[in-house]
């Protein structure tokens, strides 16, 4: 006798709802989610379209152990307690990548998600398959392909309360024999949400454009081409930093507008209209084009990806958050990336074997990968102490640039491979490695100009000594190698339920620190970055199919691990921490419950703390008191046992929805009939962490939880939907990145994240 709990619960009048399966490319070749074993979180498009999930910093709130953040001048993207610090020379510890495409800049995390089917988020080091800079993880976004049926959507949003807006269509189908496309394109824009009270109105204000076209040809069974081009474009005006601390200049921040206060809430004070101060502004364009080729050669597949990627961008930041014209950056970025990835993969193999060299019972992926970039980066420090200083400050009165120019030319080359054996038909043994060779070559000018020009000053010199800022000229290479190992073993108990245990390496490359002052050659390099991770996971299928549980036990240690911290006063220290570990269970749950009501949850336990961390920079206030002191050196603190930032103790998110067909209601109408009630609700909570570096006790977010509702009418043929969309229901206060504002001491800056938001949603298909 076959125990079944289906026939249980028939017998009780009780009926179980199986789950859709997903399918997704972790691993470099389909599987289902179910049978891949790493930690592995899914955002498909239904959420991203239900939640209007428009950028990595949305997508964020919806995996446990993931903050992504648009800071005031840096993107950063953080798992498990770890990333990468405040520096234009560091590329991200979490790769992003887009249709296999890496993207690795912090302001390619900007790019808004556009039409996508999924986004997958690897957990841990990924050192074998994805490669490139993934101590910490992985972001996997693949986007909606054209397909061999014609689709066509039009959806648009609208928030009254912060003029949030935005129209989104797609259009894809077959165009000619063997050809199809897809086209989609979305206009966006925000009035703000801060309201400024030195300039009279709303911070920050944005518009956004982007677009990507698709063509594929698949005219021949053993052969499929895809050519994709991408363009977006951002225009923010204002920033939504806002004053926190004032330190010591309360009377400094209040002088031009008497309105201004230090609280955390939803108002700033940033005045300046004009350069080389302001107006606070960001203007980025974005350029990618991707060839994909796919072929078949015998039973084995052949995958070519050639890839060009580009942006632009400039920024004019006050820095000061003021009304005061004292400290602002003007910076601009262009940088360029080729990319050649070529893999070649056999079939799933269905043979068993206890013999390791039967390669009947192996199957493999292997493969290599070149990349170049060029970036070329020029800063403008604007600072001038003259009204400081006329309002009776103890400050010399004087106004300068620090001007930084930074040209980095990196080559990138590796090899890899990944082999799977079926020793039995239950156990798989899978190991990989990779090899790695890179060189940079970078150079930097650093000089003490007149205000808002590039005109060599020298005797505004000792005006800036004084923040240990010292004029030089260094030109720099560097080269490394290094083979990442990996290892994993899988048991799967049923044809659903699976155990797993992986061994697993990565490494993210050194480099150069672009914002190095103190004209130290020494200061200016800093190492790779290790990382080892291991893993013990369960994926599991309860009610037959209507619940799936996965949990992953995880422990990263960290070597050499990348910092950046503000000094809490002019520069920032940039280096290698000892080493770190970040440790914790994470748990993703999807359940059927009923017809209609589906319920998944992502929720994870965390502990991310620095082992051992002796050089670490000091906060404001123990900056202030070292050089009140009288010491000679520079002040550092002891992060040993700290925890690292971005790491919550408890984290996670938790969404529910419920279609009710109106047909049940028995309504003598053919239209009601055909329609359908979608309620979702969702609520995203974490523990207080740490916003900077240094782990300044005063800037550090507070646990939340917040609530998001969506109540939608729909044609339940999928031709049109009507919703309403509440964000943030519980109207938490909430900042995701904060720091000491440069120059003056002991004043602070937080982030504010958008309040309470509701929203009309529409969307029309035919």
């Amino acid at each position: 006798m076959v125990f079944s709990l289906a026939a249980l619960a028939d017998d009780a009048g009780l009926h179980f709802y199986t789950l859709d399966p997903i399918i997704v490319t972790a691993q470099k070749r389909p599987e289902y989610l179910y049978a891949v074993p790493i930690s592995v979180s899914i955002v498909d498009n239904q959420k991203t379209d239900a939640l209007a999930i428009r950028n990595l910093e949305d997508l964020s709130a919806y995996t446990s152990n993931v903050n992504i953040s648009q800071g005031a001048v840096f993107g950063r993207v953080f798992i498990r307690g770890i990333g990468s610090g405040l520096n234009q020379g560091f590329e991200q510890s979490v790769a992003t990548f887009t249709d296999n495409v890496y993207t690795g800049r912090d302001r390619q995390t900007r790019i808004p998600l556009l039409d996508v089917a999924r986004v997958e988020v690897l957990k841990g080091p990924q050192g074998i398959l994805f490669g490139k800079n993934t101590t910490a993880g992985a972001i996997n976004i693949i986007t909606a392909q054209p397909g061999p049926e014609l689709e066509t959507r039009l959806s648009t949003l609208y928030a009254p309360d912060h003029g949030e807006q935005y129209v989104e269509g797609v259009v894809s189908g077959p165009i000619a024999e063997g050809i199809s496309a897809r086209v989609a394109a979305r206009v966006s824009g925000l009035d703000g949400y801060l309201f400024n009270t030195a300039l009279k109105r709303n911070d920050p204000s944005r518009q956004d454009q982007v677009f990507r076209g698709i063509i594929r040809w698949d005219g021949r069974e053993d052969l499929d081409v895809t050519a994709k081009y991408e363009y977006a474009h951002s225009g923010i005006q204002g920033r939504s930093s806002q004053v926190v601390d004032v330190g010591a200049f309360g009377t400094a921040f209040t002088a031009l507008d008497p309105r201004f206060d230090a609280d955390f809430n939803e108002r700033r004070s940033v005045g300046s209209s004009s350069p080389p101060f302001g107006p606070d502004v960001s203007d980025t364009v974005f350029h990618n084009g991707t060839i994909t080729i796919d072929a078949n050669i015998g039973d084995h597949s052949l995958t070519s990806i050639t890839a060009y990627t580009n942006y632009a961008y400039d920024d004019l930041y006050d820095l000061d958050l003021s009304a005061l014209s004292a400290v602002g950056q003007q910076r601009t970025e262009s940088f360029n990336q080729f990319s050649q990835e070529i893999r070649l993969r056999s079939p799933a193999s269905s043979a068993t074997s206890w013999l390791p060299w039967d390669l009947d019972a192996i199957d493999y992926l292997v493969g290599s990968y070149y990349h170049y970039q060029d970036l070329e980066l020029v800063t403008h420090g604007n600072l001038s102490t003259v009204q400081i200083a006329n309002l009776g400050f103890p400050f010399p009165s004087f106004a300068a640039s620090r001007v930084n120019k930074t040209e980095q030319k990196t080559n990138h080359v590796a090899v890899f491979g990944q082999a799977t054996w079926h020793p039995a038909i239950d156990w798989r043994v899978t190991a990989g490695l990779r090899y790695t060779w890179e060189s940079k070559k970078a150079s930097k000018n650093l000089i003490v100009a007149d205000l808002g020009t590039q005109t060599v000053n020298q005797a505004l010199q000792p005006f800036f000594a004084a923040f240990s800022t010292f004029p030089h000229n260094f030109q720099e290479a560097r080269s490394e190698s290094h083979i990442t190992p990996m290892f994993g073993l899988q048991w799967n108990v049923s044809p659903e339920d699976m155990l797993y245990f992986s061994f697993s390496t990565a490494y993210k490359s050194g480099g150069f620190d672009d914002n190095a002052v103190s004209g130290k050659l020494s200061d200016y390099e800093f190492d790779e970055e290790f990382a080892i991770g291991y893993e013990l996971g369960a994926k599991t299928s309860w009610l037959d199919g209507a619940l799936r549980l996965d949990l992953a036990l995880f422990r990263t240690n960290f070597e050499d691990l990348q910092v950046s911290a503000f000094d809490g006063f002019a520069a920032f220290v940039v280096g290698n921490a000892a080493a770190a570990t970040t440790q914790g269970i994470e748990l993703e749950g999807r359940w059927q419950a009923a017809e209609g009501l589906s319920i998944s949850t992502s929720v994870a336990y965390l502990d991310a703390h620095f082992d051992e961390f002796k050089n670490a920079a000091c906060t404001a206030v123990q900056t202030a008191s070292f050089a009140a002191s009288g010491a000679p050196s520079v002040c550092i603190q002891d992060l040993s046992g700290k925890k690292t930032p971005y790491a919550p103790e408890w984290s996670g998110s938790v969404v529910a929805e419920y279609v009710f067909p109106l047909a049940r209601l028995d309504f003598d109408s053919a239209f009601i009939s055909r329609l359908n009630l979608a309620t979702l609700v969702n609520v995203n909570f974490s523990d207080a962490f740490f916003l900077a570096e240094d782990l300044d006790p005063l800037l550090k977010q507070n646990a939340f939880a917040k609530l998001n509702v969506r109540i939608a009418l729909a044609d339940n043929q999928g031709y049109w939907e009507l919703a309403f969309l509440g964000r943030n229901l519980t109207n938490e206060l909430t900042s995701i990145d904060g720091n000491d504002i440069p120059v003056l001491a002991r004043a602070l800056r937080k982030s504010t994240e958008r309040p309470r938001t509701l929203a009309i949603q529409a969307r029309l298909s035919f």
